[in-house]
């Protein structure tokens, strides 16, 4: 489906996150990518993170590559889901 956001997150143990080749899979939606997480010793999971949200990209196309990339040998997890949704606040100033 078009016209959402997803996001790609995957983890690896600690010192193993391989941030070149998951760009490299990405490389056909760089324009499209609107926010970049990363996550070194997460406290509450252990292991490293990288986040990516990607604008108007299909479903289908985003999990083929969290499939390739979840072959990897130094990757312990690949997911892919909506971000939750932020609200912007307006503030004026007289």
């Amino acid at each position: 489906m078009r016209n959402k956001t997803r996001r790609l997150t995957v983890r690896s143990r600690n010192g193993a996150l391989h941030i070149v080749p998951i760009w490299q899979a990405l490389t056909q939606y760089t324009e499209q990518v609107c926010r970049v997480a990363v996550r070194v010793g997460d406290a509450g999971r252990g292991g490293e993170s990288l986040t990516i949200d990607i604008a108007d990209i299909d479903d289908s196309q985003l999990q083929d590559i969290a499939t390739r990339l979840s072959q990897s040998p130094w990757l312990l997890t690949t997911t892919v889901e909506q971000p939750p949704r932020t609200h912007s606040h307006v503030i004026a100033h007289r």
